[in-house]
């Protein structure tokens, strides 16, 4: 309600409010919770400095591993551990981890 002494919103009062957060519930939460049976859901405390969240955004989002596939001496290897020193992944020649 506080934004609304300024915004210039006609949609900023409290019916709306309630309405958005019925459709939350109603239609958002359930997404969540199907997603979240997948552990695809990361839950981020916004309540922290403006860094900390986008630090756990970013950290949630980057992916576990990446892989590079493709014939041989086309760039994969090189690529990759360009991408790995970057990024702070290890990376794995899989003809090596198979041995």
């Amino acid at each position: 309600m506080e934004r609304s002494k300024t915004s210039g919103r006609a949609d900023d009062n409290e019916e709306t409010i309630k309405s958005r957060i019925k459709t939350f519930h109603s239609e958002t939460e359930p997404v969540i919770e199907y997603y979240r049976k997948f552990g695809k859901v990361a839950e981020i405390n916004g309540d922290e400095s403006i860094d900390n969240v986008y630090k756990a955004v970013k950290r949630s989002i980057k992916p576990n591993m990446v892989f590079f596939w493709g014939p041989p001496a086309v760039g994969k290897s090189t690529v990759a551990k360009i991408i790995a020193n970057k990024t702070n992944y290890h990376y794995i020649d899989y003809e090596e981890f198979g041995k």
